[in-house]
């Protein structure tokens, strides 16, 4: 009773759970690096891993941000980094999640082990236990404004959780304040910062401990 009561002061996460379903057979796959808790395909609040079939609308999405950034004088992304290979890989390799609505995702994100090399510069607080680092989160420029980005930092955290990882990791573009204030507005609490190659702005590193 006092975990429910302590999950429901924190409604977003208790509902997330509550909206955690097994398919018609119950049958699990592997959804992450290792085992998965997690039921066939669709996970919480909308959340879907990405399959191949769904490579065209990610690309498009990704590319329809870098151009909204660009044309905003943003240079954190372009197609050089988002390129199709990339996106490819991630899906192949089960990383990619998102929410889809009408058939195509609208909102997505990258849960992995895999550290960017410049993290080794970061003095890290949190060192005890796995980390999960989360990369390449977006939502399509037609859907932002209805909660998509903590809807996606929402799941992280279960994934997490569910999955037997201590702390989050992940950064943000200095030129990016929306990403900024959200990930400190969700308990992440920032740590170096961190220069990417062909960037002029430096990078952000944030950490939140989850067990």
């Amino acid at each position: 009773m006092d975990m429910l009561l302590f999950e429901w002061e924190n409604k977003e996460i208790f509902l997330l759970k509550m909206t955690v379903f097994y398919d018609v057979s119950l049958q699990k796959i592997d959804l992450t690096i290792g085992s998965s808790k997690w039921c066939n395909e669709v996970i919480g609040l909308g959340l879907t891993q990405a399959k191949m079939d769904d490579i065209d609308t990610i690309i498009d999405l990704y590319h329809t941000i870098v151009h909204v950034l660009q044309k905003e004088g943003n240079d954190q992304w372009d197609k050089d980094y988002l390129n199709d290979d990339l996106i490819k890989n991630d899906i192949k390799n089960g990383k990619l999640y998102g929410i889809k609505e009408a058939g195509r995702f609208i909102a997505v994100l990258v849960l992995t082990e895999e550290k960017k090399p410049q993290y080794d510069q970061v003095n890290w607080q949190f060192t005890e236990g796995k980390n999960l680092y989360i990369h390449r989160v977006a939502v399509h420029p037609d859907f932002q404004g209805r909660g998509l980005s903590k809807k996606l930092l929402n799941f992280a955290q279960e994934f997490a959780n569910e999955n037997g990882y201590a702390n989050l990791r992940l950064d943000a573009y200095n030129r990016n304040p929306v990403a900024l204030n959200l990930y400190r507005s969700f308990g992440f609490e920032e740590r170096e910062e961190i220069s990417m190659p062909g960037r002029e702005e430096k990078f952000v590193c944030f950490e939140k401990k989850v067990l």
